[in-house]
């Protein structure tokens, strides 16, 4: 665990050592505002790759502002993947009458070098699924330097 940035005193360097224990804040973002209709298999929805430093924490966010089944009721799987790897997963039962919001977020580490973090959806049901979007309601996938290990 890194030593925490509260020993300050008056008068007192901030040295680079505590420098690097703040956080770094955000390392990539992608956005989608045009709707995902239709979708039955997984499909990759939103990508964003970033440079990872070693021994770093990073927290991963993918939002849904609107997830609407086609017909019955369906289970619509949310999926944050690094490359072919998925990372985690958050499950919400899609309805026609009304859309339900998802988010599925995880805190990782990541070997020094390119990394490519992929938001897929898909869904179980059968029924086709749908993704509602809009200029003032998003879908994002937001990854954030929050300090080190």
């Amino acid at each position: 665990m890194p030593t925490p940035n509260t020993t300050f005193v008056s008068g007192a360097v901030l040295t680079a050592a505590q420098q690097n224990n703040f956080p770094r804040g955000v390392m990539g973002y992608a956005e989608a505002t045009v709707n995902y209709l239709n979708f039955n298999a997984i499909g990759t929805v939103l990508t964003t790759t970033f440079t990872a430093v070693a021994s770093r924490y990073y927290r991963i966010t993918y939002h849904e502002p609107g997830l609407f089944s086609n017909g019955a009721a369906t289970n619509i799987t949310m999926t944050i993947a690094n490359g072919a790897t998925a990372l985690q997963q958050s499950v919400t039962t899609g309805n026609v009458t009304y859309g339900q919001q998802g988010t599925a977020m995880t805190v990782e580490t990541f070997t020094a070098g390119s990394v490519t973090i992929n938001a897929r959806l898909t869904n179980t049901g059968g029924i086709n699924a749908s993704a509602g979007r809009a200029a003032n309601t998003p879908a994002f996938l937001l990854v954030e330097d929050i300090g080190p290990i």
